[in-house]
């Protein structure tokens, strides 16, 4: 079973910007954003994609 890493490379960096970014203007719901966007890369996106044959 091969599967290609690069949605998971951009939606990590994608969530990192978006906390870095919120700590950066001190926005607490930027750091929230960007630390629920890096969990639903990390946690639910690889279960989402256990049954995905492809």
């Amino acid at each position: 079973m091969e599967s290609s890493l690069a949605p998971y490379a951009i939606g990590m960096a994608l969530g990192f910007t978006v906390g870095v970014f919120g700590h950066v203007i001190k926005s607490r719901t930027l750091i929230a954003s960007g630390i629920g966007i890096i969990f639903v890369v990390a946690v639910l996106l690889p279960l989402l994609r256990v049954g995905d044959p492809g």
